[in-house]
């Protein structure tokens, strides 16, 4: 029988598994908490050292999207014709 103080690699790969379908960040999230619930662990005396740290995984940065002056002068203009700033809020 397994304990909470045994989570190694096959656990991890099966919670990568698990939430393949999920964004990076939820992953990552995830990890960080039983990484964080380990360490509290070996604080609080529970368990003598930190059996497995899970990796977090690298995440795709987003890249600001530049626009020449006429996707800017057609993105700016509402549906109406008119610039935003001139819209009245409802």
């Amino acid at each position: 029988m397994r304990t909470f103080a045994e989570p190694g690699k096959a656990d991890e790969d099966r919670l990568k598994k698990h939430m393949i379908e999920l964004s990076t960040s939820t992953y990552n999230n995830t990890a960080s908490v039983w990484n964080s619930a380990l360490k509290a662990a070996v604080r609080w005396r529970v368990i003598p050292f930190i059996p497995h740290r899970f990796a977090l995984l690298k995440r795709d940065k987003r890249r600001a999207k530049f626009y020449d002056f006429d996707e800017y002068h057609h993105s700016s203009t509402s549906r109406r014709g008119r610039a935003p700033c001139r819209q009245r809020w409802r």
